[in-house]
């Protein structure tokens, strides 16, 4: 993260992305995501403190189930990442290959984690 500060890199938001793709919004220059899969507890206490220094966001791309998981994220954690600028993507529920589901089994992982999330997060 240091060198690319150092080199003068930005991160940014899918949000963000998506408004610029859309000429709704304009980027930084030399923009990346600094994005993480499942909701591991050191995305929280590692990994937000670095992103912070630099007053970076991250994306956090949550498995629903991470916040029951011993070694997962919790609930308190996820709202502090939102509250220091992350955007939380939905991940699923249970982490499955999503190529092998089908009907409600698919719709429940990928539409059911999107609206837990929401409920957590209120938004």
């Amino acid at each position: 993260m240091s060198w690319l500060y150092t080199h003068g890199y930005h991160a940014v938001t899918m949000y963000q992305l998506y408004r610029y793709w859309h000429h709704v919004g304009t980027l930084p220059p030399r923009p990346f995501i600094a994005s993480f899969d499942d909701g591991y507890r050191q995305d929280y206490t590692i990994v937000m403190p670095i992103l912070r220094r630099y007053g970076w966001p991250g994306v956090l791309n949550l498995e629903v189930n991470s916040l029951s998981f011993h070694l997962g994220i919790n609930r308190t954690q996820v709202r502090a990442l939102v509250e220091n600028g992350w955007e939380i993507n939905s991940h699923t529920i249970t982490h499955p290959d999503l190529r092998s589901l089908h009907g409600w089994r698919l719709h429940r992982e990928v539409s059911g984690s999107r609206a837990i999330l929401k409920r957590l997060l209120g938004e």
